[in-house]
């Protein structure tokens, strides 16, 4: 059942039951005045997002965002970019909405990051139980990094789930990336985040052939080879984004995998990408340094012929390497899979520990690696000698864009 659309301050809502919904980022009309939040209020969430057509009952309505007061409270995203409000006037008499303020004064401010928008919507007193929305760019969001293109929807589960995996990683991480220009892009699906962009991997993908007898990459004797399709890839770091889609194809079947409520998943593609993230995020990638370019290869060099099948991905291109070692460090993979990376690259992991990460305000001890991520971690290899590296084939990064 759907909502009634806001004439004046208050209105009267139906009940009714909220269904998965789909999420689509607006292009946002700022108003000319956006006065500053100088009284401090309390911060708000959007929890729900609700723009199915058959359940947007009104013309004019493209959405109605639900707001985690105690009440029932809707922000009313109109299809002409303006907001309103949708609620029950009787929880503002039972005080379950905002804190109870003369006309004017701001009552709450509620995160936009949910919905893809910069900024924040603040929510003001306009008396007589009613209350008046303002849109405000200049809000500071809890979630950084985050953004949903006009083009797509995403299910608000796969949003809220995206944005939680943000949330977990630390915060100086995510400032300084957001500070370099780093985003993340979440989109529906494959068509939404990868061909939409660049049109030639679709074209790629028309020919080639997914042999669900072959693991996704392997070493031949030509070479290194992924076997993959764009769509069956989970993620790619390319143009300062993290393009993370809720829906991807199954590798060797063409089959959709929908996500959105894989937090696990989410969490360990996001980590990885963002491991891309601080490697390229400066003017040279830390993976092509000196120190990791012989930490990498001293670890390699010591693989079994079952290591370098296993590890192929990381074994073969240090950039990988990088990523999810990062990935690891941060507590983005499971304890099995990260003791496996710990353990197999513990050289290149130091350098990481011990000098990237450091420089961008993230300090992790040992110990907290051993108590939390994986026991054995030993901060005792070998010295890196530059002189002992090497060769080890590369992805061509002008060409390959980074993969999950």
């Amino acid at each position: 059942m759907g909502l009634s659309k806001l004439a004046g301050a208050v209105l009267l809502l139906p009940v009714f039951a909220v269904q998965p919904s789909e999420v689509s980022a607006q292009h946002l009309r700022v108003p000319a005045q956006v006065r500053p939040h100088t009284v401090s209020a309390p911060i708000y969430e959007i929890t729900e997002i609700i723009n199915d057509p058959d359940r947007l009952s009104e013309p004019g309505i493209a959405a109605y965002y639900k707001v985690n007061t105690k009440g029932d409270f809707y922000i009313t995203h109109n299809t002409d970019s303006t907001f309103s409000l949708a609620y029950r006037s009787e929880d503002i008499t039972k005080g379950l909405l905002f804190p109870e303020k003369a006309a004017g004064q701001l009552v709450g401010i509620v995160d936009a990051a949910s919905v893809g928008f910069p900024g924040g919507f603040e929510i003001r007193s306009a008396g007589k139980a009613a209350y008046s929305v303002n849109y405000a760019s200049h809000i500071k969001s809890s979630v950084s990094l985050l953004h949903i293109p006009t083009h797509t929807q995403v299910s608000s589960t796969y949003a809220k789930n995206m944005i939680s995996a943000i949330k977990s990683l630390p915060e100086p991480f995510t400032s300084e990336l957001a500070k370099q220009g780093i985003t993340v892009m979440i989109a529906k699906d494959y068509n939404d985040a990868y061909y939409y962009y660049y049109p030639s991997w679709k074209e790629y993908d028309r020919w080639k052939t997914e042999d669900p007898a072959k693991p996704p990459y392997e070493i031949t004797p030509k070479g290194y080879v992924d076997n993959r399709k764009y769509s069956s890839t989970g993620g790619f770091f390319i143009d300062k984004k993290a393009v993370i889609p809720q829906i991807v194809t199954q590798y060797g079947t063409g089959k959709l995998v929908d996500r959105s409520d894989s937090k696990d998943y989410i969490v360990r593609v996001l980590y990885h990408e963002l491991g891309h993230a601080l490697d390229y995020a400066y003017s040279s990638a830390f993976s092509d340094s000196d120190s990791f370019k012989s930490a990498h290869a001293l670890d390699v060099k010591s693989f079994s012929d079952e290591d370098k099948k296993n590890l192929v991905y990381f074994y073969n291109s240090r950039s990988e390497a990088f990523a999810h070692l990062t990935a690891a460090l941060l507590g983005g993979l499971s304890k099995d899979e990260a003791a496996v990376m710990l353990s197999k690259f513990k050289r290149s992991a130091e350098i990481i520990r011990e000098d990237v990460l450091p420089r961008i305000g993230v300090n992790i001890s040992v110990e907290d690696i051993r108590k939390n991520i994986y026991p054995d971690y030993n901060r005792k290899a070998p010295p890196v000698k530059t002189s002992q590296v090497i060769s080890i084939p590369d992805m061509p990064r002008d060409l390959v864009p980074q993969l999950a």
